[in-house]
């Protein structure tokens, strides 16, 4: 992984932090960026692992949510238990001989299907925040400490949450919302992975051309399809108020 997968990796968390909307940040975090860059210099072959991979990082979020909001866990420890358990299930797939490219697409979509169709309810975003150029120093050094994985993940390299785990505590307050949208956003990723396994017998280049317009086309019809405007005015990331408390006049406000 270089400097420029690290510094692509760290742009998708900052501007994960300034948009508003947590539909949008999803939107934006299902943006390929950092896996056509792996697949376009590795050179390596789109196979049905890849997709299998999709599926651990939409459940490395939703790991994330149950031991962070369900249990309480610290978002930190939540994090790094979701990173193992990613790993604990991509290391042996990963010495996987060839599989059925149709047959595991079809059972993600049948899986989408049931787990990502549903619309999430729209819930308040959160007001833009400016990154400090600490926090983009943090950031850019976490990415790089993280991307030392790449070398023993294989495919799943490709899917593995770089900046995922960063994004998961820029989004914590409204991690169950930002799972459910990613999850629905997901499928553009699915599009984008069997143009790619489609047309890359051509190259790597036309194939990731191919793949982001596949991309770009489904996310346009989930975003269209989406149904429902978040509340105008500045909306926040954090819990719903109390019952006949107005937000912005509690303590410390």
């Amino acid at each position: 992984m270089t400097i420029a997968s690290a510094l692509l990796i760290a742009a998708v968390v900052v501007a994960v932090r300034l948009i508003p909307s947590v539909r949008w940040k999803a939107v934006v975090y299902a943006l390929p960026l950092p896996m056509t860059l792996a697949l376009v210099a590795s050179g390596a072959p789109v196979d049905a692992r890849h997709l299998l991979g999709l599926v651990l990082l939409v459940g490395f979020f939703a790991v994330v949510t149950v031991l962070h909001h369900r249990w309480g866990l610290h978002i930190l420890l939540a994090d790094a238990a979701a990173v193992a358990a990613y790993l604990l299930i991509a290391l042996p797939l990963a010495g996987l001989g060839r599989l059925s490219f149709p047959l595991v697409l079809a059972c993600v979509c049948l899986l989408w299907a049931v787990v990502g169709a549903r619309r999430p309810p729209v819930v308040p975003g959160d007001p833009p925040r400016r990154p400090h150029l600490g926090h983009v120093l943090l950031v850019v050094g976490a990415a790089l400490l993280i991307a030392q994985l790449a070398g023993v993940l294989r495919a799943f390299a490709v899917t593995f949450p770089y900046s995922g785990v960063l994004v998961a505590v820029e989004t914590r307050r409204t991690l169950p919302s930002f799972t459910r949208q990613f999850a629905r956003a997901s499928l553009a990723m699915v599009a984008f992975l069997s143009t790619y396994y489609l047309v890359q017998p051509f190259g790597a280049v036309p194939a990731a051309a191919a793949a982001w317009a596949a991309h770009l086309l489904v996310a346009a019809v989930l975003v269209a399809t989406a149904g429902g405007h978040a509340a105008a005015g500045p909306d926040r990331d954090g819990p719903a108020p109390r019952p006949g408390v107005t937000p912005g006049t509690g303590p410390g406000r």
